[in-house]
């Protein structure tokens, strides 16, 4: 997430942080809306059963 200027720790408490979490158009994925530095961000997360943890695909600016 470098090139978005966050850290893992951001992300995490974006995630966190969420105000909703909707399903994407991808299938098994997830949408995490949520707030960083006063701007609404998208946190596209895709669970993953056999390691039973969450994957962050992407996040962007709303």
């Amino acid at each position: 997430m470098i090139q978005r200027d966050c850290s893992e720790t951001d992300l995490r408490q974006m995630i966190h942080d969420a105000e909703s979490l909707v399903g994407d158009p991808e299938p098994g994925r997830w949408r995490c809306i949520t707030k960083f530095r006063g701007r609404t961000w998208i946190v596209i997360l895709e669970p993953d059963a056999s390691q039973n943890l969450i994957v962050v695909i992407t996040a962007f600016q709303a």
